[in-house]
This record gives structure tokens, sequence and C-alpha cells, in this order.
């Protein structure tokens, strides 16, 4: 008898579902969420349709999806059974795309004030959304050829235990280089010289700090 003639309560959660589509579990959790999901169709439909949802809602390059592309994107889940179609629909009401502001450059001739980042660094920066602020220090590469470095920490009350950070070309949303946040909120990429997006994949929301210059 196959997976799928257990009951719901052998079946990972919708949460667990979402985080295994988001790429967000990791270690134990993720190596028994993915052997259950590749032996049961229930749960690989609900995966698959989870990151079409996503991708759904990414041509939507506003703060807020329209409410016709959120009902587009849960009519998606319209052949799951019902308590489970209702739990991943309702977590795509919050799905939203939010664009930091940024508040504060220390290459603007301020001076740097950054708990965290105190000494070395070239160029600190502060971008906020709502009640999430990410603090990024630049450090320029040691030859010309090679990457910059950029540290940074995400402020969320909302912050999962490991939060994805993509460093993106610019408007493209093509991923030059990821990374996951420690339980602090702190992480540390590399990238060569170039204008980027910095996305943060808060729990059903990315975050977008556009615009950052390298070099």
């Amino acid at each position: 008898m196959g997976v799928d003639a257990g009951t719901r309560a052998n079946h990972p959660s919708g949460e667990q579902l979402v985080a295994f589509a988001s790429d967000e579990l990791d270690g134990a959790d993720a190596i028994a969420a993915a052997a259950h999901i590749n032996g049961c169709s229930s749960c690989t439909g609900t995966v698959a349709r989870y990151r079409l949802v996503r991708e759904v809602l990414r041509v939507a390059d506003v703060p807020e999806p329209p409410a016709a592309l959120l009902m587009q994107a849960k009519r998606l889940f319209a052949t799951l059974d019902q308590p489970r179609a209702q739990e991943l629909a309702d977590r795509l009401a919050p799905l939203r795309r939010i664009v930091a502001e940024l508040i504060f450059d220390s290459g603007a001739g301020l001076s740097p004030a950054l708990a965290g980042f105190r000494g070395g660094g070239d160029r600190h920066l502060t971008y906020v959304a709502g009640e999430v602020q990410v603090d990024l220090r630049l450090q320029p590469p040691a030859s010309q050829s090679g990457a910059w470095r950029v540290q940074g920490q995400v402020d969320a009350d909302a912050l999962a235990p490991s939060t994805a950070v993509e460093m993106v070309s610019a408007g493209e949303e093509w991923t030059v280089v990821q990374t996951t946040t420690d339980e602090h909120g702190m992480f540390d990429l590399a990238a060569p010289a170039g204008r980027y997006d910095i996305l943060v994949r808060l729990p059903y929301a990315l975050q977008i700090l556009p615009g950052l210059e390298l070099g």
C-alpha cells in the first residue's frame, strides 16, 4: 500500500510543504520531507502548485498583488482536499513584494552608527520597510578584479531560523549569489562590481532592497 493511502496525519503540514517548495528546509527536516514527497502524489502536486503560485505572483511587480491575481493563484489549489486547500490558500493572502526604502547611507556623508558593524568597512546602508530593517556593510575588493563583500543583518519579528537572501541583477531577478541568515539574522555575500537588488525572502513576503551599486 503506497503513501497516498495513509492518513492526513502522515503527510507534512501545509507549512512544511510551503517551506520545502521555497527551499527553506534543511538538514533532517528537508530529507524527511523529500522522502515523503517523492512517494506521495498528493504532496508532490501541492509543492508543484505552490511553486507555480510563486511564479504567478512574481509577474506583478507591485507592493501588493492585485486581488484578481491572488484569486488566480488560489484557484491553483482547487483540486486539493478542502482542509489543505484552505490552509494553503490562507497563506497566500499576505504574500507580497515589499520595496524597502534606503534611509541611511554613510557614503552620503553621514556618520555610521549601526550596531554590530562598528569598525572597518567602507560603507554602511540601512533599508526599512514597515517593521523590517536591513543593515548592510559593503567592503570593496582588495584588487580591481576581486569581489565585493556584502555583510548584512535582517531585523524582523517574523524572521525564520534560516531566511534566504539573494543578490540579483537589478531589475532582472537573475540570481548572482545567495545565502541564508544565521539565528541572529546575519548574512555574508560576495559579488563582483555591478548593480544589484537584494531579495530577502521573509515568511510569505519578499522584501526588495533595490539599486545597490558596487563599484
